[in-house]
């Protein structure tokens, strides 16, 4: 089962930059900005950061120029900045020249690598691969956390035991407004 991250608003930011790495996260507004920060810190403090390969959706990253391609670059570039000690893996279907994306890996010193489709078959059938495909490619490269940047997560992520998941659902205005929605 995936662990949720909800994006609010630009100051919750942060809070759900360093969230993700845990197994918990329902940001809400009731709750004050230190008692959440004091949450994080504590759980933290309790995590292993030692080495640890994180992979992302790196769709965005590579193909959006200015949204969501950017806040996936910044949540990657904050990590890497925050733990150079770990691995951040871009996971992408297709390559396609970026040169924000390609300045953030230079100046990773080696933290932050771009990874497409090896197998030829999904070289061919990127959509597939990224719904199903990339789980033997997670569980392959030792990946211990998918992050979803976009609102999703491959299907099948679930059956690999080794593989913790977490995705960062951007807009829950239906939630609030569901009846400007039909």
């Amino acid at each position: 089962i995936p662990y949720l991250v909800f994006v609010t608003d630009s100051k919750w930011l942060l809070i759900s930059i360093l969230c993700f790495i845990g197994e918990f996260v329902f940001l809400s507004k009731k709750e004050s900005e230190i008692d959440c920060y004091m949450r994080i810190i504590l759980y933290i403090c309790s995590w292993n950061f030692l080495e640890m390969r994180i992979g992302y959706d790196g769709k965005r990253a590579v193909q959006n120029f200015t949204g969501l391609g950017n806040y996936s670059r910044y949540v990657v570039q904050s990590l890497s900045a925050f733990a150079p000690e770990n691995e951040y893996w871009l996971y992408a279907p297709v390559h396609r020249e970026n040169q924000q994306l390609s300045s953030m890996v230079a100046e990773s010193r080696g933290t932050v690598s771009v990874h497409y489709p090896s197998y030829w078959l999904w070289r061919g059938m990127t959509s597939l691969w990224r719904v199903g495909g990339i789980r033997r490619t997670l569980k392959r490269d030792n990946i211990r956390l998918f992050h979803g940047l976009s609102n999703e997560l491959p299907l099948t992520i679930h059956r690999v035991r080794e593989v913790k998941s977490v995705v960062t659902v951007h807009d829950l205005i239906f939630l609030r407004l569901s009846h400007c929605f039909s």
